[in-house]
Order: C-alpha cells, then sequence, then structure tokens
C-alpha cells in the first residue's frame, strides 16, 4: 500500500518514512536507506519530530555500516530537531558505549532519565555503564531501582544476575536468572546459566529443578 501511494504520490514523504521502517524491521538496511533518503528530501521542514526521527533512523543504519562519524552527525541532528527524543539519546548512549566513552554515555542516560524519570531505557544504559567500569554495586543500585519500578520486567533482573556473577554471589545471581526465565524465557538469563563456574553447578541444577516444579514444560528444557 505505501509503495502504491509513492508511485501516485511520489513526494510523500510520510510514506517514504514508514518504508524505511518496514525494511528497517525486516533487516533489509539497502531498501531502507534508499527510503530514508527518499524521505528526509520530501518531509515537511516544519515536522521536526517525524525529521527527527528519521534522522535516527539513517543514524543507525550509518552505525551498522560502521560509518560512526556520520552516525554521531545524524544523531546530533536527530536531537537538535527534537531534543525530547530519547531514542537518540540512547542510540548515541549506546555507540558511546561500544566505544567505552562511558562518562559521555552517562551524560545522555542522564538526559533520558531528566525527560521521563520513570522509564527503564536511562537506567538500564546507566547500570551497563556501571558494569562496564567493573563497579558492580553501583550497577545493582540501578537495576534495583528499576526492578522496584517495574517488578515484571525481566531485563532488570537478568542484568543484574550479570553483576552478582561478577561479584561472585552466586545464589543472588541464580534467583535472579530463575526470576526473569519465569517472566518470559528472558534470553540474557539462558546465556548467564553458562557462565557459571563448575564448581557451582548443582546450585543452579537444584534451582532450575526447584522452578521446573512450577513451569516443568518450560524449565525442564535448561536442564
Amino acid at each position: 500500500y505505501f509503495n502504491k501511494e509513492v508511485s501516485d504520490n511520489p513526494k510523500n514523504g510520510y510514506a517514504y518514512m514508514a518504508i524505511a521502517s518496514f525494511h528497517m524491521d525486516n533487516l533489509e538496511y539497502g531498501d531502507a536507506r534508499n527510503a530514508v533518503e527518499s524521505a528526509i528530501k520530501y518531509l515537511p521542514r516544519k515536522d521536526k519530530s517525524s525529521l527527527s526521527r528519521i534522522y535516527l533512523l539513517r543514524g543507525q543504519l550509518l552505525a551498522i555500516e560502521e560509518d560512526t562519524i556520520g552516525a554521531y552527525s545524524d544523531i546530533a541532528t536527530a536531537i537538535q530537531l527534537d531534543p525530547t527524543n530519547e531514542d537518540a539519546y540512547d542510540n548515541r548512549g549506546q555507540l558511546y558505549f561500544e566505544q567505552g566513552r562511558y562518562d559521555e554515555g552517562d551524560a545522555d542516560y542522564k538526559k533520558i532519565l531528566s525527560l521521563n524519570p520513570a522509564g527503564v531505557m536511562g537506567r538500564m544504559g546507566l547500570g551497563c555503564n556501571s558494569y562496564a567500569r567493573m563497579d558492580y554495586d553501583k550497577a545493582i543500585e540501578h537495576y534495583n531501582r528499576i526492578i522496584t519500578l517495574y517488578p515484571d520486567y525481566p531485563s532488570g533482573y537478568s542484568f543484574r544476575a550479570e553483576a552478582y556473577l561478577a561479584k561472585k554471589e552466586y545464589l543472588k545471581a541464580i534467583d535472579d536468572i530463575c526470576k526473569a526465565l519465569e517472566i518470559n524465557h528472558d534470553d540474557k538469563a539462558q546465556y548467564l546459566l553458562s557462565q557459571f563456574p563448575k564448581e557451582q553447578l548443582l546450585l543452579v541444577v537444584t534451582k532450575l529443578k526447584s522452578l521446573s516444579v512450577k513451569y516443568p514444560h518450560i524449565i525442564k528444557s535448561y536442564l
């Protein structure tokens, strides 16, 4: 339908924007990039919110292409167009994280928290940066706050488990992993099961067996 729309109305920037999103979701990055360029060309200059989102999308594509300079530039443009675009700060924070620029990433995650104090995105970013610095207690503090606000958010538990593992607090780690698996079979929680040292295998198996009584068709696959 959107392809028909741009065929009939080739200057409809919103249609190109939708097409770009669809291609991005399907990992069709070349087609997404073409649609993004058309969207940038034809979106109304006064619609700064939509322009912010499309520049962010191009920034994400440039990051995939490993054009980090271009990605930073487009994300900065997205923020300039809409300083309330939380996703833009989050994406730039992730780029900073990948480059080990944790202080700069912290600034973006704190900005997200100023825009949305009860949100997950900013607090998770600060937790990941703290973990990367090997400040595990600070990371756990951030995850504790997320879990307090959103007790059914599985990543809060799985990321906290990772910090507990680093501190060799294995009982707390496996309890958090079991909680994350109980909520939705969290991928990170599944991965962390393989990160326990061999001498803690009995603890892991015991906890999983206990959980399998409640969820026999789910947990047994991990044993």
